[in-house]
């Protein structure tokens, strides 16, 4: 058994932690790149052109907004990873104690993900 074949065997014995794992990412991803659409649309640059304020608000809003998003997106990510790893934990610590260096636990996880 290669070692792409062993992380796909993971992948397959634990896919309710996995799905769960991708369709948080995948919604945090959605989110963002929802947003930035809107906020980068060229309908949506020009047409605020009613007064000059109005436009320099929506566009420091949109900016704003957008800075947030991303901030609160990432560290969802990260706590997402980080249930992710924890509820591995035990698996990788049967991995260790059978022989698995600590690069090729890094590496087991970077091909899962």
């Amino acid at each position: 058994m290669t070692f792409r074949q062993f992380a796909f065997n993971n992948i397959i014995r634990s896919k309710r932690t996995y799905l769960a794992h991708f369709l948080s990412s995948t919604f945090a991803i959605m989110i963002f790149f929802t947003y930035a659409l809107l906020a980068f649309h060229p309908n949506l640059q020009g047409d605020l052109t009613a007064s000059v304020t109005i436009n320099t608000f929506a566009k420091s809003g949109l900016q704003i907004s957008q800075g947030l998003i991303f901030f609160f997106s990432f560290f969802f990510i990260l706590y997402s990873v980080s249930a992710f790893l924890k509820t591995r934990k035990k698996d990788f610590g049967i991995l260790m104690l059978h022989g698995m260096s600590r690069s090729q636990l890094n590496k087991l996880v970077f091909i899962e993900n």
